[in-house]
């Protein structure tokens, strides 16, 4: 342990030596992995060209030096074990050319600026940042190895080394100062950047994200396909130990580490080194080559146990990600997105600070406009608590049934190809009018009628739930309803075709009798038709209704051309309540509206019926091919099973309905009367729009610069990752029948 501490110690004074260094340069090939390195004498090396550079008297001391270089290089490489110089060597051939050109030793100078003002900067005079950072240094959770192997796979991505060096130029070009460091009136982009940050966080609930951070990134994900060879890391025991296993057996801890005091731990000496039942020190490292190892370099006693707790780090959600990164690599997602956010972002503006005849000192402004926008309404909607908590009951919702959450994953996935494989043919502007519509409508939904009772969406949440296996059925008979145009005969719509009269789904066809019934008024009663029909439903069995719409059929029949003349429409559309009663829609539907008549709120019913009854020609209509699939798919079986559980967890702080919670977060979107400021200080409607109107912009200018392919194709790559299936062949290779979907990452969600 001692030793590979000292290893690791000795490689960080080589490093700071390396770029402090300005002597013979240090020549390294590091397109040659071949090449045979030495660590000792590269050590030897920056240490010489140290002393030539700083030395009182650099000859006689380089001289004296070089007469005990092979002891010198022989300590070296005996102190620091061979793990560290076997996985050191690739970051050193990549460190050495930026030495070679300069690039390091500046960073060293910036660095040490950097340090001096940790030091002595004048609000910080107790040194908690100092504190805060050796906090963090010393909290250990992944080995030297896995850093030094994370950071060669990243350092040799072309794309990475691009958008550094675009990074770099873009602050260079904003930083406030000229080539020679004199201010010339440029914007302190970073500066502004880090300093909006620090505003919005500081105004976020403290939180312990350390905790939170290690648990999810370190959390054991199960991965169904090959990632290849495991990379083990060790567990690590609340000192910051490697954690030592236990004997399935006894439950004591594997010989030679003992507990004598019983606190679960293995006992250590005053240093922090593991000792014997004698008190000496144990000199077993977790990884190494000495003393008996598994083929993973994995401490092992004689017997073949193991001495350690160990875990596979790519079967983690870390691990995951950095593969799922390296894919995105691979699919060119980070081109696609630099390349859309360019197309967002307002052109550079031009900046002359004062000096029309010099335009040596000019630079360029780069609006952020809608990301900027986006970005603070992502903030202001974090601070929402109910967010926090609907998050956590999620959490608890979804850990609770891994299958329910697996068969979501999967639906959701088959949703992303449907919408990816469907031409719609629906405008921007057509879904942007649908979203501003229905947002009022929503807060109706969603708010309280007073303040002692509870929401209608909250209600009509527990009533789907209560449903049970009827509010699943709900999906599939809506697909019905849009498929067919006549339930009795089973003639379907035909799609190919403009609606007409003799060519809308059934589901059209009920909402226009609706609209229609609703312009008719009911002598002495002031309420429409069908506020009146809704009304007497609602008090039914559906059972009941059902049997009441087929038994008056013929008489319906009968006095349709005189309900027609008092409400334009009823004739052409009157056989859609057969359809309705049919589809066994009405089970869900009947007890919906008694949600909203129990409250006095059926004019809101209707108003959102009629709603999406105006919005069926022109939008509606155009989207039923897929709309069906869609509803066929699973997914909103799935999601009302995921709703389903929510509604059953409750957060044990506060006992509050996780379901519950979700509704007052929409609620808390939709409030149009909260006092809403967007980040240049207007007003806004509600907090739904610091989302919606940046997303609105953004979508704007994505199509206007002809780039809505590659932002669909980002989308469904991102969002791919989590929804990536495969197929199981139940093992029967054989026989596709009992073949079946199933994630690829089936619990990658935390």
């Amino acid at each position: 342990m001692g030793r590979q501490l000292g290893g690791i110690l000795l490689v960080s004074m080589a490093l700071f030596a390396l770029v402090g260094g300005c002597g013979d340069k240090i020549t390294v090939d590091p397109s040659s992995d071949k090449s045979q390195f030495n660590f000792g004498e590269a050590v030897f090396q920056v240490t010489r060209n140290y002393l030539l550079a700083t030395a009182s008297n650099p000859v006689l001391t380089v001289q004296t030096f070089d007469s005990r270089r092979r002891p010198f290089v022989d300590s070296i490489n005996h102190m620091v074990p061979e793990e560290v110089q076997e996985n050191v060597v690739a970051p050193l051939k990549v460190i050495y050319p930026l030495v070679d050109d300069g690039t390091l030793p500046q960073v060293t100078k910036d660095l040490q600026s950097v340090l001096l003002l940790l030091l002595s900067h004048p609000q910080d005079p107790q040194g908690k940042t100092l504190e805060a950072i050796a906090t963090l240094l010393n909290s250990r959770g992944i080995s030297l190895r896995d850093w030094i192997v994370l950071f060669q796979e990243v350092v040799q991505q072309k794309a990475v080394e691009q958008w550094i060096q675009a990074f770099a130029q873009f602050v260079r070009e904003n930083d406030g100062v000229d080539d020679f460091g004199i201010p010339n009136g440029e914007p302190k982009a970073l500066e502004q950047v880090l300093d909006f940050l620090a505003r919005k966080l500081r105004s976020l609930k403290q939180q312990n994200f350390r905790h939170n951070w290690k648990k999810l990134l370190l959390k054991p994900v199960q991965v169904r396909s090959s990632l290849g060879q495991p990379a083990f890391a060790v567990e690590l025991d609340p000192r910051g130990l490697p954690l030592v296993a236990k004997d399935p057996v006894t439950g004591d801890l594997v010989a030679p580490f003992v507990d004598k005091d019983g606190d679960g731990l293995a006992d250590t000496d005053p240093y922090g080194r593991f000792v014997d039942v004698g008190g000496r020190e144990i000199d077993i490292t977790p990884f190494g080559t000495d003393g008996t190892r598994d083929s993973f370099g994995r401490a092992i006693s004689p017997s073949g146990k193991l001495l350690f707790e160990y875990f596979d780090s790519k079967k983690t959600f870390l691990g995951v990600l950095l593969n799922m990164v390296f894919v995105a690599f691979q699919k060119r997602l980070p081109k696609q997105a630099v390349k859309l956010l360019k197309g967002c972002m307002d052109p550079p503006r031009l900046v002359d600070p004062g000096t029309p005849q010099d335009p040596t000192d000019d630079y360029y402004v780069y609006p952020l406009g809608p990301l900027a926008d986006l970005g603070y309404g992502v903030l202001e909607v974090a601070k929402e608590p109910s967010l926090a908590k609907s998050l956590e009951a999620f959490q608890y919702a979804l850990s609770s049934n891994p299958r329910r959450t697996e068969a979501l994953l999967i639906s959701l996935g088959r949703v992303l190809e449907i919408l990816q494989n469907t031409n719609l043919q629906i405008s921007q502007q057509e879904l942007f009018r649908l979203i501003e519509d229905f947002a009022p409508l929503l807060e109706g939904i969603l708010k309280k009628p007073n303040q002692s009772s509870v929401s209608t969406a909250r209600l009509l949440i527990q009533t789907l739930v209560q449903l049970g296996q009827i509010s699943r059925n709900l999906p599939r008979q809506l697909a019905m309803l849009m498929k067919y145009k006549n339930l009795q005969t089973k003639a379907l719509v035909d799609f190919s075709q403009p609606a007409g009269k003799n060519n809308r789904s059934s589901l059209q066809q009920v909402l226009a009798l609706l609209d229609a019934m609703d312009q008719c008024q009911v002598p002495f009663t002031g309420r429409s038709l069908t506020y009146i029909v809704l009304d007497l439903m609602a008090g039914m069995t559906p059972q009941s209704v059902r049997n009441l719409v087929l038994k008056l059929d013929s008489f319906l029949g009968a006095i349709a051309p005189l309900l027609d003349t008092l409400c334009p429409g009823f004739q052409d559309n009157r056989r859609s309540l057969n359809d309705l009663a049919l589809s066994g829609a009405l089970d869900a539907f009947i007890p919906i509206t008694k949600v909203f008549q129990q409250r006095g709120e059926l004019d809101l019913l209707i108003r959102v019926l009629r709603r999406i009854y105006q919005r069926y020609p022109t939008l509606i209509r155009r989207a039923e091919p897929t709309l069906i699939r869609i509803l066929e798919s699973g997914a909103v079986e799935n999601g009302i099973d995921v709703l389903k559980e929510l509604a059953k967890t409750k957060l044990s702080a506060t006992g509050e309905n996780g379901a519950d919670l979700l509704a007052d977060f929409f609620f808390a979107l939709f409030d149009s009367q909260r006092g809403v400021k967007d980040r240049l200080g207007r007003r806004q409607t509600r907090l739904f729009d610091l989302l919606y109107k940046p997303l609105k912009e953004l979508a704007t200018r994505i199509q206007a610069k002809g780039l809505s392919s590659e932002a669909s194709s980002l989308l469904s790559g991102v969002f791919g990752f989590i929804t990536e299936r495969q197929i199981n062949d139940n093992g029967t290779q054989n026989d596709p029948s009992d073949d079946f979907e199933e994630l690829k990452y089936p619990n990658l969600l935390p």
